[in-house]
């Protein structure tokens, strides 16, 4: 009896580690086709990313880490988008032809990430902080270009 519930346990436990290691390459697939480049590419991510483990994804997101709150939301936010994607938002209401970042998956997914390295930071800093970083981002095109 003992052989067959060591049986089980192993091949449970295999079964687990098969899934695990699943779920992983699926995160770090998911993971290198990140920035986004252009809008059409931005709802294909967001129906893949409604497949995956979204604790995991933030984890990985999070690991970009950094000294404070500020700077990790710059860095993730340089991983999630383009410059030419961010260009076409506004961190909180659209305004013209801006559309608002805040109402896009990417946006949760960044507060989740910041906040699981910074506990104490609210989500409207990471949206200010998030905000100047975009407000920019037709800049840094221009200095590209140059």
């Amino acid at each position: 009896i003992q052989e067959k519930i060591n049986k089980m346990s192993n091949s449970n436990l295999s079964s687990a580690c098969n899934i695990i290691t699943d779920n992983n390459k699926q995160i770090a697939e998911l993971f290198s086709k990140f920035p986004v480049l252009n809008e059409d590419q931005l709802n294909e991510m967001t129906n893949e990313i409604k497949n995956v483990d979204i604790e995991r994804l933030v984890h990985m997101f999070a690991l970009i880490g950094d000294s404070d709150y500020k700077e990790l939301t710059r860095r993730i936010l340089k991983k999630l988008i383009s410059d030419e994607l961010a260009a076409v938002y506004t961190g909180h209401k659209g305004r013209g032809l801006k559309m608002a970042f805040n109402r896009t998956f990417l946006s949760t997914l960044l507060s989740k990430a910041v906040q699981e390295k910074f506990v104490e930071t609210t989500i409207k800093q990471i949206e200010c902080t998030a905000s100047i970083r975009l407000t920019k981002a037709s800049e840094r095109l221009k200095n590209k270009s140059t």
